[in-house]
């Protein structure tokens, strides 16, 4: 039985595991971008990240990270010309993974739903996110959940994204 819910800090430990499964089966390593030593040292600041998993009883199978600071996303804010004053609007859907032998279960979509309504909840108006161009699995989630895809860029100098955006 699968269960949707908030990743605490007390399974830290499950969502490493899950990162690293993750990092290791990447078809092209430009689909993941590098996680910096600042987000992971906010993963369960709640100010900051909101991550929620589906759990398979005790083993973390899937997670998403909902990120409330300009440090996550500022620069896709930037690069598609959205006005400074509506940052503290937004929010990004971000670190989207699921475990090669779940996928195709719709985990991401239910995830998104769950993100969004915590989006809502705190107030953000619009969700953005990025995607590898090539990545068609995570586009398709995104555009499943009803985000639209509104530029492209390159992050960090090596890393192509799709920027996706909708209403929360």
């Amino acid at each position: 039985m699968f269960e949707i819910k908030k990743i605490g800090v007390d399974e830290a430990d499950r969502l490493k595991a899950l990162i690293a499964d993750i990092e290791n089966s990447l078809p092209d390593k430009l689909f993941w971008l590098p996680i910096k030593e600042k987000e992971e040292a906010n993963f369960f600041n709640d100010e900051w990240t909101y991550f929620v998993g589906v759990f398979d009883r005790e083993d973390l199978v899937a997670a998403a990270a909902l990120f409330f600071n300009e440090f996550e996303f500022g620069d896709s804010l930037r690069s598609i010309g959205v006005e400074r004053e509506l940052f503290p609007f937004c929010a990004e859907i971000g670190r989207c993974m699921v475990k090669p032998s779940c996928r195709g279960m719709n985990f991401m979509s239910s995830m998104i739903e769950v993100l969004a309504k915590e989006a809502r909840a705190r107030g953000k108006k619009y969700l953005i996110a990025t995607a590898h161009p090539q990545n068609m699995a995570s586009r398709r989630s995104l555009e499943k959940a009803g985000m639209k895809k509104i530029a492209e860029t390159i992050k960090c100098g090596i890393y192509p994204r799709c920027i996706y955006m909708m209403k929360a």
